[in-house]
């Protein structure tokens, strides 16, 4: 609960988000936020920074902005709060790429960002993939990214590592995540259990092993759009329809996936439409949601 003296005050204006981030063991009035440096209409209006306070903005330092410390970008335009990992789209002024950076809040020591690299053979992801990318899960050495497929009208996208603390360099780890137009990822960390996923990949249905991986990144998004390109071929979406939805799991922090088996069919054999019941569940257990 806030002091009688802190419950009118402002503590800052111009806030986009605000992350309560006490130190384990430490100060609990620490605060990270970003906030827009410009004022409306000015040339940087819409640009972000991140400031991290230990006493409820009373004071504070800039992790990321023009008063940031040498190293750390000036401006961001799209900052990502999750748990101890802080993400920053930015605008490199010099190349006009965008750029992905992340810092590590380990709560014993100021957050520094440092830019993330893609690996060699798949290259940068472009401002559109980056403004949609989402931080799936955060760890103590490691997070998980979801970045879509560089179409949007497509309903997938790919999962990618980055080791906290350590090399820069994301590390792919599953292709053709599905991403349902109604809904988020299709993916989620096994509660309780430490580095155990699931997620579904979307396949199109060609006739080919959905398990084989892709010979070339996103080459599943070169089909579509290359039926797309062909005369009264379908459109990304219509085409995205054609799906073949598959269930995987790791257990070992994303690096290897198994393709998970469909329940067996109802008991005695009988179709069932509305899905099949896992033999674990009683004859009055909701019928499985994973397949």
């Amino acid at each position: 609960r806030l002091p009688a003296a802190l419950r009118r005050r402002l503590l800052a204006a111009a806030v986009e988000q605000c992350r309560w981030a006490p130190k384990t063991g430490g100060d609990t009035r620490r605060l990270l936020l970003s906030r827009y440096e410009g004022a409306p209409g000015a040339a940087d209006a819409g640009l972000l920074e991140v400031v991290e306070s230990s006493d409820l903005m009373a004071s504070h330092a800039v992790l990321l902005g023009s008063n940031a410390p040498s190293g750390a970008p000036r401006s961001a335009t799209r900052v990502l709060f999750h748990t101890n990992l802080i993400g920053a789209v930015v605008l490199d002024a010099g190349s006009g790429r965008v750029q992905l950076w992340f810092a590590h809040d380990d709560g014993r020591r100021p957050p520094r960002f440092a830019a993330a690299a893609w690996p060699g053979n798949i290259g940068p992801a472009s401002s559109r993939q980056l403004r949609r990318l989402e931080v799936l899960y955060s760890a103590e050495h490691s997070a998980i990214i979801f970045v879509p497929a560089s179409n949007p009208e497509l309903p997938w996208g790919h999962l990618f590592s980055y080791r906290l603390g350590g090399a820069s360099e994301l590390e792919l780890l599953l292709t053709d995540v599905h991403r349902p137009p109604e809904g988020g990822v299709a993916w989620q960390a096994a509660a309780g259990v430490d580095g155990v996923f699931l997620a579904n990949r979307a396949v199109l249905d060609r006739g080919t092993d959905p398990d084989v991986a892709e010979a070339r990144f996103d080459a599943q998004a070169e089909v579509v759009e290359g039926d797309e390109d062909a005369d009264g071929a379908q459109t990304p979406a219509e085409a995205a329809r054609q799906l073949v939805i598959r269930s995987y799991v790791s257990v070992n922090m994303g690096l290897a996936w198994q393709p998970l088996a469909a329940p067996a069919p109802a008991r005695g054999g009988a179709a069932n439409p509305e899905g099949t019941v896992c033999p674990a569940k009683s004859d009055e257990a909701k019928h499985c949601g994973l397949h």
